[in-house]
């Protein structure tokens, strides 16, 4: 199970105009952060079939913008059951609606490596101005 960062000193962090082509296993982007800690993902490009997740989110609050690609096999996997994420500005094939799966999927985003009564809540997940 991945465990939390617990480094108190780093705050943010940033990664910009980010294009990725290979297929990764474990994830393409690694996102583990001090709980309070802001991460910004901005005009990350994805090209290709993708087996891991895009996204493998740990801990922190991730803000993904003008991420102007997504396809519909394109997975956030988190660990977390309320996860803190902002999506801005990106296409809009990236969805995070409605909990189905047994509590475990919303759209793109995947709850994973949790107890099986653990349920996916969307309290703290924002989608605003998708692209078209």
């Amino acid at each position: 199970m991945n465990r939390s960062a617990r480094n108190t000193v780093v705050k943010q962090f940033a990664l910009s105009n980010f294009h990725v082509e290979h297929s990764a296993r474990k994830a393409s982007i690694y996102v583990n952060m001090p709980q309070r800690a802001s991460i910004a993902l901005e005009g990350v490009y994805w090209n290709g079939s993708m087996k891991a997740p895009v996204i493998e989110y740990v801990s922190g609050q991730v803000n993904l913008t003008d991420a102007g690609w997504w396809s519909d096999a394109f997975v956030i996997a988190t660990r977390i059951d309320a996860p803190r994420l902002n999506i801005e500005r990106c296409h809009s094939s990236l969805k995070i609606e409605q909990v189905t799966g047994g509590g475990k999927r919303a759209g793109a985003l995947r709850l994973r490596d949790h107890s099986s009564t653990a349920v996916l809540k969307l309290t703290h997940v924002r989608i605003a101005k998708s692209s078209h």
